[in-house]
């Protein structure tokens, strides 16, 4: 039983290096602009079992570059429903240093109480914000203000090996009266 339970912990861990490695050299055409290549690489990943959260989040992210809203809008549900946020090697996060909360005044009291709203964003290695994709929500008027806080969001960029490189983050807003 041992044997069979290390034998499976290996098989595991080598499928997903390669993966991993798959993944990186998929996020790193997206990052060059290689919209196209990056698409054909991450649904690669997808395909072979390797997708998580990072590949599905820029494989929605590659498809807005290319316009295919539908895909991106399928590829952004996907991540959303993967709970784990698996980074990726070698790199560290956005550190997000201003945001404000958008406001509900545009919702009229009649319409909602509450809502939410999801939005696929692009925080770009040079420090500024790139795409904002509206992924779902609960009451379109809110959206517009959700919209202008993620354009004045301030951050410092994600870094790979120490250098700045633009990643992708669903950004989810939430009011309540």
């Amino acid at each position: 039983m041992k044997i069979l339970i290390i034998l499976s912990t290996v098989l595991l861990l080598a499928t997903l290096v390669p993966g991993q490695e798959k993944l990186k050299h998929a996020v790193d055409l997206y990052r060059n602009g290689n919209y196209g290549e990056s698409v054909k690489e991450l649904e690669d990943v997808n395909l072979s079992g390797a997708g998580n959260y990072q590949s599905y989040l820029y494989l929605g992210a590659a498809n807005v570059h290319l316009n295919k809203e539908k895909e991106a809008r399928e590829a952004f549900a996907k991540a959303n429903k993967l709970s784990l946020i698996v980074g990726i090697d070698g790199e560290t996060s956005i550190k997000v240093k201003k945001k404000k909360a958008p406001s509900s005044r545009d919702v009229p009291l009649n319409v909602a109480n509450s809502g939410r709203t999801q939005l696929a964003t692009e925080f770009k290695a040079d420090g500024t914000i790139g795409f904002t994709f509206l992924v779902q929500t609960t009451t379109v008027e809110f959206v517009r203000s959700c919209l202008e806080v993620v354009k004045q969001i301030k951050f410092d960029p994600a870094t790979s090996n120490g250098s700045p490189v633009s990643v992708v983050r669903l950004v989810e807003f939430t009011f309540e009266r």
